[in-house]
C-alpha cells in the first residue's frame, strides 16, 4: 500500500506542478496579448485622427477650388450675356 501511495504522489505532484506552471504561462501570455491590443488600438486611433485631418484639409482645398471655378463660371456667363445683349441691341439699331 505504501508503494502505491508513493507512485500516486510521484505522479500527481509533477502533474500539479506542470498545471501551475501552465497557468502562470497562460496569465503571462494573456497580459502580453492585452498590452498588444491596447497598443494596436492606440495606433488605430492615431492613424484615424491623421487620416481625418488629411481628409479635412483636402476638403477645404477642394471647396476653395470649387469656389474659384464657380466665380470663373459666373464671370464667363456674364461675359456671354453681355456679348449677346450688345449683339441684340446692335441688330435692333440697324
Amino acid at each position: 500500500m505504501n508503494k502505491e501511495r508513493m507512485f500516486y504522489w510521484l505522479t500527481v505532484l509533477p502533474l500539479a506542478g506542470m498545471l501551475i506552471y501552465l497557468h502562470g504561462e497562460y496569465k503571462d501570455r494573456e497580459a502580453i496579448i492585452e498590452r498588444m491590443h491596447k497598443l494596436n488600438n492606440r495606433q488605430l486611433e492615431v492613424m484615424a485622427a491623421s487620416y481625418t485631418e488629411l481628409l479635412n484639409q483636402q476638403s477645404i482645398r477642394q471647396m476653395v477650388e470649387i469656389g474659384k471655378i464657380e466665380q470663373h463660371h459666373r464671370q464667363e456667363v456674364a461675359e456671354v450675356m453681355e456679348f449677346y445683349e450688345t449683339e441684340l441691341n446692335g441688330s435692333k439699331n440697324d
